[in-house]
């Protein structure tokens, strides 16, 4: 509508009919929703017009029409009426509609009411609730997705909530948040509370603050709960350092070894049995939750040398004083599972790592574990072994979070870079990949070189996976290497040293061959299923540590960048997906991949007097889901290709030619 137009009478006039008409012809879609929102609700003031008046025509022409109305259209119709009713009026109504479904409320909920069920008297209070709720889930995402919320309300300054949640933390249970007949798991709720709090001091150390009083109670070795007692240490060591939290040198040595023994370690004795011997708890005790007793206490019996009957007995005895003598582990004392909310979801525990969801028994199980572990480090002396210089701290890294310090998977998802498909004709030979796709694959846009990569990306149902290792070999090898790899009939009989220390570097004489990775190779662990992690692995591509001395370059803590002493950025490490891998009905693209500078490589080049080998691995082939196997599908031959890369100071990369021999000439056939 022309600007001039807005000034005329008969012009507003005309529009407020029209957007009467409107609301009266289309009262159905008119919601108080303000997402997704139809009406222009943002432009009825220029012509006259209240937002009351479009709500009071629409809820006219529904009381008017004699048309069948869906349930959904009745209840934007209440949200309509709330508008046009006092707070008391709203109350009347919701009490006569609650007084109809009286009826039909079966006898076995939430009971008759009681003051426990009545919601807090504040809005803060009631995120508080909820939000507590949360940590406390059986289901491993939702708790997860709670730690984010704590995140979330500690960087926006949400104090009220702080506190009413320090407050919650603080009683236990979860009062109209927790159903009173399901078992309200109060340890998930600390555990993952200090979890967050933990993560969030290092960016909002002041909203963190607010907690004090329950970290200082739960970061002490009175608290024989290793996890818990763990993380609230950690963040009372980051308040410390930002000045919040006065810790004195005592204090703080203590928090810092909160998880080491005090104890000398005793020689292992070859030859002692740890057999695991029945017991009472075997009878009459607490029935462990599956392998929990081969994966679980079996470990931490190894780690103080004893037999897996005394953890398991020890373990009984805390479940016995937690949760009281009538828990024994039978599936029926679990009403989670006896009304089938877990579906399948509780067969899928791995092993020694924290499952997807937790039934009644692990939950019990783990945490006992836990203080055991606590109770254990004051009292048994660790048995040593070799190259580990301390076995309580290999074992409780288990538990832990995936990443080293206090960082979340979810805080090294990066967004997936742009151009990894690589456009390759759909049928021709298996190996057909040229010199100049070697290029778009290890040069992307932006000056970089792929110094080491391993991807997967996929086309509709066509998936393409590429790996690159990098190693360092003798500069005067470097060509008769690439020529000799490149004409192997078959790569996989071979291997290339994929990190630094790997057991296939070479260091003989003038022959050298090393890698140039550190070695990462960790699992996923306690942020296994974050779904913001969405799926990320939790290897991320970092330089060993003689190459970003060679290069003379620096990380931040996220191992994401890595810059030199003038602030230029030599490195970046980027890790990315889309999903989980285990999801059977899409498939998703995941990565991670080590981007360096063509200076950083001459340079490193130059101080170690070697040369870099890639070998650039690429796999292309069909992926079935359930969705595509019996879909229509394009046809194409599969690719599995291996080149070989020469990286040479100041010069540009060398492609040896599939099928080249060294410089001696083609292999000569052995005599018989």
């Amino acid at each position: 509508m022309p600007d001039d137009w807005l000034g005329s009478l008969a012009v507003k006039r005309a529009t407020r009919n029209l957007l009467l008409n409107l609301a009266r012809r289309e009262c159905t879609r008119i919601t108080t929703s303000r997402s997704y929102q139809p009406f222009p609700f943002d432009l009825i003031g220029k012509f006259d017009l209240s937002r009351e008046e479009v709500v009071k025509t629409a809820v006219t022409a529904m009381g008017d029409t004699a048309l069948p109305v869906r349930h959904e259209d009745l209840f934007d119709l209440a949200g309509l009426l709330s508008t046009m009713i006092t707070p008391a009026e709203a109350a009347e109504a919701l009490g006569y509609g609650l007084g109809l479904l009286e009826p039909l409320l079966l006898d076995g909920d939430d009971g008759p009411w009681r003051a426990e069920l009545k919601p807090p008297p504040t809005v803060p209070e009631a995120i508080a609730g909820l939000v507590w709720a949360a940590l406390a889930s059986p289901w491993a995402e939702r708790r997860w997705e709670a730690a984010h919320a704590v995140r979330a309300l500690c960087a926006l300054g949400r104090g009220a909530v702080l506190d009413a949640l320090a407050d919650l933390a603080d009683a236990g249970g979860g009062g109209a948040f927790a159903a009173p007949q399901l078992h309200f798991y109060t340890l998930n709720a600390r555990l993952w509370l200090v979890i967050a709090l933990s993560r969030a001091a290092h960016d909002q150390a002041g909203s963190v603050a607010r907690f004090l009083p329950l970290l200082e109670v739960a970061g002490r070795r009175s608290e024989s709960h290793v996890l818990i007692r763990e993380f609230a240490a950690r963040t009372l060591l980051s308040l410390h350092a930002r000045g919040l939290a006065d810790l004195d040198a005592v204090r703080q040595d203590e928090l810092t070894t909160i998880n080491q023994s005090k104890l000398p370690g005793i020689e292992r004795v070859v030859g002692r049995s740890r057999a695991r011997i029945r017991s009472s708890a075997d009878n009459q005790g607490f029935r462990l939750a599956h392998d929990f007793d081969q994966y679980w206490a079996a470990s931490l019996a190894d780690v103080f040398g004893l037999s897996n009957d005394v953890v398991e007995k020890a373990v009984a005895g805390v479940i016995g004083q937690l949760f009281g003598p009538e828990e024994t582990g039978h599936h029926e004392r679990d009403v989670r599972m006896m009304r089938r909310q877990f579906d399948n979801d509780h067969y899928l525990r791995l092993s020694s790592y924290w499952p997807k969801v937790d039934d009644l028994k692990f939950y019990q199980s783990a945490h006992a574990l836990l203080i055991v572990a606590g109770q254990l480090l004051d009292v048994q002396p660790l048995e040593m072994r070799e190259r580990v210089s301390d076995r309580f701290d290999e074992w409780l890294n288990r538990h832990r979070l995936s990443l080293r310090g206090d960082r979340w998977l979810s805080d090294r998802r990066d967004d997936k870079p742009a151009g990894l498909w690589l456009e390759l004709p759909m049928q021709g030979p298996s190996d057909r990949l040229g010199a100049a796709d070697l290029e778009r694959l290890i040069m992307p846009p932006g000056g970089r070189i792929v110094a080491s990569a391993d991807w997967e990306t996929h086309r509709g149902f066509i998936q393409q996976r590429v790996d690159v290792i990098s190693v360092l070999v003798s500069a005067d090898r470097s060509g008769d290497l690439a020529r000799a790899l490149q004409s192997a009939k078959n790569h996989d009989d071979y291997r290339l040293p994929t990190s630094e220390g790997d057991e296939g570097e070479i260091n003989r004489d003038d022959w050298t061959l090393r890698g140039v990775m550190r070695d990462d190779e960790s699992e996923r662990h306690l942020d296994r299923y974050d779904p913001w992690a969405a799926g990320l692995r939790a290897r991320i591509p970092v330089p060993g540590s003689s190459v970003l001395t060679a290069i003379g370059a620096t990380g931040d803590p996220m191992d994401r960048f890595w810059h030199d002493s003038r602030g230029s950025m030599k490195l970046r490490a980027e890790v990315w997906s889309d999903g989980e891998e285990g999801d059977r009905d899409l498939v998703h693209d995941r990565g991670q991949r080590l981007l360096a500078t063509k200076g950083a490589l001459d340079r490193l080049m130059k101080v170690t007097g070697m040369h870099l080998l890639l070998e650039i691995r690429l796999r292309m082939d069909r992926v079935e889901t359930r969705h595509s196997r019996y879909s229509e599908k394009e046809k194409m031959d599969a690719i599995n290709a291996t080149r070989y890369v020469v990286l040479r100071p100041g010069r540009q990369p060398e492609f040896p030619p599939v099928g080249a021999r060294t410089r001696r000439g083609a292999r000569s056939r052995a005599r018989s």
